[in-house]
């Protein structure tokens, strides 16, 4: 099976890949903002992402590959793309604790609660109350210039960017 990875997508593919993603039981909320990758075989999702930058940071959401076709490759292609995407970019994620290799193979890393902005760790600990087993993971791509958003350089600063979100 030929698989091609898009995004982000736009428009009516767009609108196709949430679909997918409520189909796969998804059920967080998408903005408008967020950037939505996708899995294609043919003309049918059989996968997806999300980047999304929450409180100024970016954090890698609702990856779902449909159940029938895991195990063949195509979260690790959705993953290559994220990472094309992502380049030096801080991005975090709570994935479910038996992906931490998964997650890994793109450079993400189990950290800490204290090592996560606030609202990252409240979450962690809201999926954690209701019994699902997720940790919490970063990558940080270090070695390059790392910009934020705004084009400010990171990498001149001394200072540990989780509490660098916190500021306003």
């Amino acid at each position: 099976m030929d698989i091609a990875v898009t995004g982000p997508v736009q428009d009516t593919d767009r609108e196709r890949v949430i679909a997918f993603l409520r189909d796969e039981g998804y059920s967080q909320p998408i903005q408008a903002a967020d950037e939505i990758f996708a899995a294609w075989a043919d003309s049918e999702v059989v996968g997806a992402a999300r980047l999304a930058v929450e409180e100024g940071v970016t954090v890698l959401r609702g990856m779902r590959v449909r159940a029938n076709l895991r195990h063949r490759g195509i979260g690790r292609q959705l993953l290559r793309r994220l990472d094309e995407v992502l380049g030096t970019t801080t991005c975090y994620c709570i994935p479910y604790g038996w992906l931490t290799e998964f997650y890994g193979g793109i450079g993400f890393k189990l950290v800490n609660t204290n090592q996560v902005p606030p609202f990252l760790a409240e979450r962690h600990a809201r999926y954690t109350q209701v019994g699902l087993d997720v940790v919490l993971m970063v990558r940080r791509q270090v070695g390059f210039r790392q910009l934020s958003r705004f084009g400010t350089d990171l990498t001149r600063r001394p200072v540990d960017p989780c509490v660098m979100t916190r500021r306003r």
